[in-house]
């Protein structure tokens, strides 16, 4: 395959380059072992970038059967001939194969009763070739398990190399042990209990928090969104939140598989604080929006994807560092709150976000009183950056999130800890977006 990539390179003009995506999604089941190739889903594509006078031309080839296609493809559209050039070779792939995965949910399944398995198994490589020798490949293979317990789903469970039995094993129950708390606490309504636009405490658990984290701040700090907002959110050198509010993005991270080298301008990807005990320090950029000013950041987030050949502004692998609170003493003293528990949706609309929440206990004077699901909640978002009154010291990654932006798809991960915050009721907002 190096070989290959290496003809392919020499084919491109210095500042042109070429990016090639695989991606298959199989249904597996814990009682199939075989390596056979029946996808669910398969998509393969190759995009040629030629840059005239640094704007790009995009071309692409669907369905490429193998790189020598590729390579004859990109033949007939610049019409050059093979030039001799040093080629680098970066980044690198990780491979979990079908068999391990049936062959682990197999043994999970023996010492564990009364629970099935959905598996979803994806294989993604994403290699980028540029003509001045640089060649990252990129790639992983993952599996999403959703577990059914009595005809209750837990997960998705998200995986690129699986988990020591053992360890798996007490999630699992400490998953079910934590469902049964949670039926034994009676319903509430919360349209009927609480005011439209009513303020409502929320200590969101690590996940859900860094959902919040990513639409709050991370499309913030993405330089075309910034500018689109600048009367209307926060700004660069504001005090936004909580003194122990650090975030910062970064292209790469150990034991994760979202990581970058360069981005496809050929900056070298470095990490960029944007956040700094509270204060809002810097915005990610291209190099078109660092023209327009020095604090657009220059530092590898031009990219684009398998749905989308545009080039654009994207954040990469947001880490909220862990504070000093106490959870179970800031539960303490709620007077009223949700602690939730699970999210599924988070959206961003102009200087406004908003949390679907699938599972969320309800507090009063510090004391769990009952359950709500399915109920949405929003804040202007500098109202909810202020609001943070507690980050807990319990932080956690979460791997190989869809951030979906101008309808392009890529994955990236995130490390956050639970924080507590506040959050508007609302009752309106699922007949406006479903």
């Amino acid at each position: 395959m190096r070989k290959e990539l290496q003809q392919l390179c020499r084919l491109l003009n210095d500042k042109d380059y070429v990016k090639i995506y695989k991606k298959s999604i199989f249904e597996l089941s814990a009682d199939d072992e075989s390596e056979n190739d029946q996808y669910s889903m398969t998509e393969n594509a190759a995009d040629f970038y030629i840059n005239k006078n640094g704007v790009f031309f995009t071309y692409r080839l669907d369905d490429p059967v193998d790189i020598q296609q590729i390579a004859e493809w990109i033949s007939g559209i610049r019409e050059i001939e093979t030039t001799e050039k040093k080629i680098e070779f970066c980044g690198g792939k990780k491979y979990l194969s079908k068999k391990q995965v049936c062959s682990f949910i197999k043994k999970i399944k023996k010492k564990v009763k009364d629970i099935d398995f959905d598996l979803l198994y994806e294989s993604y490589e994403e290699d980028i070739i540029f003509g001045n020798g640089i060649v990252e490949i990129r790639g992983f293979q993952s599996v999403i398990m959703e577990i059914d317990y009595k005809k209750v789903n837990f997960g998705p469970f998200v995986y690129t190399e699986m988990p020591q039995e053992q360890e798996f094993i007490s999630e699992i129950r400490e998953k079910i042990k934590n469902y049964k708390k949670w039926e034994r606490f009676k319903k509430i309504d919360v349209n009927r209990d609480c005011d439209v636009d009513m303020e409502v405490e929320c200590v969101a658990l690590p996940r859900v928090a860094g959902q919040l984290f990513h639409e709050s701040i991370g499309h913030l700090a993405e330089a075309d969104v910034y500018e689109s907002m600048r009367n209307e959110d926060v700004k660069i050198g504001d005090k936004v939140s909580n003194q122990q509010l650090s975030i910062t993005d970064y292209p790469g991270w150990s034991g994760i598989e979202t990581g970058i080298i360069f981005d496809e301008e050929m900056t070298l990807a470095k990490p960029l604080p944007i956040i700094k005990r509270g204060v809002f320090q810097g915005v990610m950029s291209d190099k078109e929006m660092h023209h327009k000013g020095e604090e657009y950041q220059l530092s590898g987030f031009c990219r684009s994807s398998i749905d989308n050949n545009m080039q654009q502004i994207r954040m990469r692998n947001l880490v909220v560092e862990n504070g000093v609170d106490e959870m179970e003493e800031c539960i303490s003293n709620i007077k009223y709150g949700f602690y939730i528990i699970e999210s599924d949706e988070a959206k961003r609309e102009n200087n406004r976000i908003y949390l679907h929440v699938k599972k969320a206990l309800v507090i009063k004077d510090g004391t769990f009183i009952g359950k709500v699901e399915n109920v949405w909640l929003q804040n202007l978002n500098r109202e909810f950056l202020q609001s943070i009154a507690a980050v807990f010291d319990n932080g956690s990654w979460f791997e190989l999130y869809k951030c979906r932006k101008n309808g392009g798809s890529i994955y990236i991960s995130y490390f956050s800890p639970g924080i507590v915050c506040t959050m508007r009721t609302i009752r309106t907002f699922i007949k406006k977006f479903l």
